[in-house]
């Protein structure tokens, strides 16, 4: 969730929060100094004619405005019409409940801030009083003049501090009006009416903020997921999807679309508070399944609790962790408890697993939300191990992102809050594995975070992870023995690890009662459906019209009214093309210019396998090569760690020609890593490299022996020959091609080589060569916004290049 960028206006409309270096921060400023002079000219013209109850009763209220209403303002700007709408019949424990938030959002100015304010008003009330009294100038006798300027001045800096703040409660309340209509005010969808064909007790755990780039049971190589791991090691019913994503990088939005089904698959390019939808609790009520909502977020606000207001309107039960509705879209400031001891409390008070009948409970947690630490209990606030130890902030995160030492700060913060989420879940899921009657538990994150570029999850300024969400699902034993076939299913979903968005949760969710929707966009459920066919995420309206980010292959058809315009970004246009050529290939697609950790993880996200330039220092170990700007080379070894914790191949570029000794120092480097080795590493020699000398065919060989392979790159200017040759229509034959084509076939037959490497632009000569010899290619040079178009290349591995990558050095 967390607080939006200020200025702008967010993906559902209405006005962020306003901080310091804003205009609106400037104008919010300007109005108060004008109030503090109209007031102080008041003042004066009070104590003049001694209108000393006057005076008492202006200063207090001027003092108190000063005071208290940039608070009081930003509060009311932060509330809407849901507010109200929840708090429906108003009584004294309403009424006791609203005074005791007030301190919560109703904060005191600084004294030196507001002595300052007075100051200036002071210079420009006297500078009034002066225009006021000028001869010609006057209105009446000059307290008339005085005083009008005066009142002039204080209703008129009052307006221009009031209408802002209430015209965002009004936008706020028509989009709140708009998304209910949306969601309430239509016949919607239906489901198989009366009692569900399977008596599960369902446990859906809603997390926050959390990515699945930081989970170490996904592969990231930190200790940030120790009992979930070892949770799934000891549990057949523990079922872990991969690729999964969330509809948007923002809660309300992203959890708006997961927790209701749509009508209409045509408005699925729109944004979401403008599609008509039907919340999943209404259909779960319709099925005769019981549903509570245990949250320990806030109660109402636009921006950051549309859900609770829109798609849990009608749940069953609700208990919140503290009464929030009055404090808007700020119920972020209030203090809460951590989630394992709330949610676990109200979860047994229930005793959900002892009554009889269908049902399903939703815990909404917090632990994720930003300030990370000040979510999670104090024993987890320490870094979760000493992997980034020792490297630089820059080799951490590149030298793209503002601060790299705060980002860096912000990285260790983060994953220690995702350790305790880990703690959280386990705990809960302790209960569902220890519960006497058939039951699941799900567990999927509203949306990620973009912790090392510091973006967070501002989703103008999209990256990969902000949508890649973890999401796993766990049968405890009576649920596998009772329901086997329903079981499988899910196991061979979890398998297949298709591509799939929190679109498609519904669907699973009904699923496991065994009901289905009637009517509206249809899905088989999380890991079951093409990916070809799920609609578009991350749909939002822009100055440029409507823009979405396809996880898909399909493109959704342009609508007439305003785009759609396609912004997905380069990783997510990398993990396409590596999740097409998985189903449909043995070509694997590698992420150049791996070099800092950040750029890697996402690599190893988004691709099959890590790709870096290495040279060798004077002390003879292996390094990845510095740029120019950062003197200190990010290690192998982290790089290393990050392709063996996520299983995949690693390739090492030699910048220079290799020589046997840089030769033997890649082979001692991967001997004494032993088993933390990646699955594969292939240690690519330039052009130039004496590779057919007696003493480097003898470390190729002691390379083997230590599991790593070798590839040859082709001579540049033989190829670029060659591929003005091939451009002009010529053939791989044609003279100037002959002789490159010669020495290829000779490397081939060394057989000291796993494969040769040249540029995209050689295709036609390397498919001919490896036809020839059996020895596959390394197609180079491929941007990574066009790495689909390279799917039909016949490679052993497509390099595609991420320069633009928000990590690179």
């Amino acid at each position: 969730m967390g607080a939006p960028p200020a200025g702008s206006r967010d993906d559902l409309g209405h006005r962020r929060t306003r901080k310091a270096e804003t205009p609106q921060a400037l104008q919010a400023m300007t109005s108060s100094i004008v109030f503090s002079a109209g007031w102080l000219m008041l003042l004066g013209i009070f104590l003049l004619f001694r209108r000393y109850g006057a005076f008492g009763a202006t200063f207090l209220a001027g003092a108190a405005w000063l005071l208290y209403s940039p608070s009081l303002l930003v509060w009311i700007e932060h509330l809407g019409s849901d507010s109200w709408s929840e708090a429906q019949n108003f009584d004294l424990d309403e009424a006791l409940q609203f005074l005791a938030s007030l301190d919560q959002v109703v904060r005191r100015e600084g004294l030196v801030q507001t002595t300052r304010t007075v100051a200036l008003g002071c210079a420009v009330g006297f500078t009034a009083a002066g225009l006021a009294l000028l001869p010609g100038k006057r209105v009446g006798t000059p307290a008339t003049a005085v005083s009008i300027v005066a009142l002039l001045l204080t209703v008129g800096s009052l307006s221009a501090q009031v209408h802002p703040a209430f015209g965002a409660f009004q936008s706020n309340s028509r989009l709140y009006r708009r998304t209910f209509h949306n969601f309430h005010g239509h016949p919607g969808v239906t489901v198989a009416a009366g009692e569900p064909a399977r008596d599960l007790k369902v446990v859906v755990y809603i997390g926050e903020s959390t990515s699945a780039l930081h989970m170490g049971i996904y592969g990231y190589p930190r200790r940030t997921t120790p009992e979930l791991e070892a949770f799934a090691g000891e549990n057949e019913g523990f079922l872990l999807f991969y690729n999964v994503f969330s509809t948007h990088a923002h809660t309300a939005p992203s959890l708006l679309e997961a927790l209701s089904i749509g009508v209409s698959p045509d408005e699925d390019v729109f944004p979401i508070q403008e599609r008509k939808r039907t919340a999943l609790v209404d259909a779960v009520n319709q099925a005769g399944i019981r549903s509570a909502l245990i949250s320990n977020q806030g109660q109402a606000g636009t921006w950051n609790n549309l859900a609770s207001t829109v798609v849990f309107r009608n749940v069953g039960e609700k208990e919140f962790s503290f009464h929030s509705l009055w404090l808007g879209e700020l119920e972020h400031r209030a203090d809460r408890p951590f989630d394992k001891e709330f949610l676990g409390t109200a979860l047994d008070r229930r005793r959900l697993f002892h009554r009889e009948g269908a049902e399903i409970v939703f815990l909404h947690s917090y632990a994720g939300h930003s300030p990370y630490l000040r979510n999670v209990a104090p024993e987890f606030r320490e870094p979760v191990d000493s992997f980034l130890d020792g490297l630089s902030s820059e080799a951490i995160c590149g030298e793209r992102v503002a601060d790299p030492d705060a980002v860096v700060r912000l990285v260790q913060q983060y994953d220690s809050a995702v350790r305790y989420i880990d703690h959280s879940v386990v705990s809960i899921m302790q209960r569902v594995k220890k519960a006497p009657s058939p039951s699941v538990f799900v567990y999927f994150s509203d949306h990620g975070e973009s912790v090392y570029t510091g973006r967070r999850h501002d989703s103008s300024r999209f990256v990969h992870e902000m949508v890649h969400i973890p999401f796993f699902v766990y049968f405890n034993d009576e649920a596998v023995r009772q329901h086997p076939d329903l079981f499988h299913r899910f196991r061979d979903a979890a398998a297949g690890k298709r591509t799939s968005t929190l679109a498609q949760l519904p669907a699973t969710l009904l699923a496991l009662f065994g009901v289905e929707a009637a009517g509206g966009t249809h899905y088989q459920g999380v890991g079951l459906d093409d990916p070809d066919l799920l609609p578009p995420i991350l749909t939002r309206q822009t100055a440029d019209g409507y823009s979405h980010v396809r996880v898909g292959s399909r493109a959704p058809a342009p609508d007439s009214r305003q785009g759609p315009r396609d912004a997905t970004d380069a990783a997510t246009i990398l993990f396409r093309a590596t999740q097409a050529l998985l189903r449909n290939t043995d070509t694997r697609t590698c992420q150049e210019g791996s070099n800092t950790v950040g750029k890697a993880l996402r690599g190893a996200l988004v691709a099959s396998c890590l790709w870096v330039d290495v040279s060798v220092r004077r002390d003879g170990s292996p390094t990845i090569e510095p740029s120019p700007k950062v003197p200190a080379g990010f290690a192998l070894g982290p790089l290393s760690d990050i392709a063996h914790a996520y299983g995949r191949p690693l390739v090492l570029a030699g910048g220079a020609p290799v020589s046997p000794a840089a030769c033997e120092a890649v082979g001692r480097f991967f001997d004494e890593r032993g088993e933390r080795t990646p699955p594969e590493v292939l240690f690519l020699l330039p052009p130039g490299t004496p590779w057919d000398g007696v003493e480097l065919s003898s470390c190729i060989e002691s390379l083997r022996s230590n599991g790593v392979r070798t590839a040859w790159e082709v001579p540049a200017h033989l190829a670029e020959s060659c591929s003005s040759i091939l451009s002009r229509g010529g053939g791989p034959r044609a003279e100037g091609c002959e002789a490159l084509a010669s020495l290829l076939h000779e490397v081939a037959r060394s057989g000291s080589f796993t494969a040769l490497s040249a540029d995209v632009s050689l295709a036609p000569l390397m498919d001919t060569v490896s036809a020839a010899t059996g020895v596959p290619w390394i197609a180079r040079g491929i941007d990574a916004v066009r790495a689909e178009e390279a799917l039909s290349l016949r490679s052993y591995r497509i390099a595609v290049r991420a320069d633009d990558d928000p990590n690179s050095r």
